[in-house]
């Protein structure tokens, strides 16, 4: 039984791609058309029009990474402060230090974010 299904899926499968194929070549504008390296495909772009994209990606890739950074050291420090309360408990199964450094490191990676930030809105305009 599972034979047939699976010839019947492969017939019909076959079918759907040969006939999609005949209709994109049958069409005159469809199908492959041949590379042409002297063919201009630029639209008139310039290195300076290049550069400024690559920069403007530059900058969004810039942007994104800070706000990650910002982003993962405030979890951190949340992590951190859960860590310091279940220390803070009497039965002293977990030790502050792991804390303390979560602490210090989560409030490094949110404060350059936040003061980068502040940075670009403020003195560079």
């Amino acid at each position: 039984m599972k034979n047939w299904y699976y010839k019947l899926l492969a017939s019909g499968t076959v079918a759907l791609m040969s006939s999609s194929v005949f209709a994109n070549n049958n069409s005159g504008s469809g199908g492959i058309q041949p590379f042409d390296p002297t063919k201009d495909l630029s639209g008139g772009k310039k290195l300076t029009d290049v550069l400024d994209n690559a920069d403007t990606a530059a900058q969004t890739g810039t942007t994104f990474f800070l706000n990650m950074m910002t982003l993962v050291g405030f979890v951190i420090v949340a992590i951190s402060l859960l860590v310091l309360w279940r220390a803070s408990k009497e039965d002293g199964r977990e030790r502050p230090v792991a804390g303390f450094i979560g602490l210090f490191m989560g409030g490094l990676m949110a404060g350059v974010g936040t003061v980068a930030w502040i940075i670009r809105n403020s003195l560079l305009g």
